[in-house]
């Protein structure tokens, strides 16, 4: 567990860093607060059941919500292009990230906003 949560935070370091959103102000890890309206998580999921160890072949969602259709779908589509296919996107981590879905619109939540839903899998080269 320490590794995924080790993972999620250099995930959003990364994101961080290339301008997606600021950590704890609009892009935040696990749980999406109902505030600020225009907003991005990142949850880890685990690995698949039939890897044999969830900590391996590690997948993840990102949700970003905004009140504009349009607007959505350009930070989702900028949020794909730095992370789909990507080598090495952890310190220390000798792998890529890979994009299992295209980035869509999930649904609405209640107040209305767009969330967009993005699903990746961390791909490891080596063993663990």
């Amino acid at each position: 567990m320490k590794d995924i949560l080790a993972l999620s935070s250099c995930i959003a370091d990364y994101l961080e860093t290339n301008g997606v959103g600021v950590q704890g102000v609009d892009l935040f890890i696990m749980q999406l607060p109902e505030t600020p309206q225009i907003g991005t998580v990142l949850a880890m999921t685990g690995g698949p059941i039939t890897s044999g160890n969830p900590t391996r072949n590690i997948t993840f969602q990102i949700q970003h919500r905004n009140p504009s259709a349009e607007e959505g779908l350009r930070k989702a589509t900028e949020i794909n292009n730095l992370l789909n296919n990507q080598w090495n996107v952890v310190p220390g981590f000798p792998g890529r990230v890979e994009s299992v879905s295209e980035a869509g619109i999930a649904f609405k939540d209640e107040s209305g906003n767009f969330i967009y839903s993005l699903n990746y899998a961390v791909v490891s080269t080596t063993q663990r």
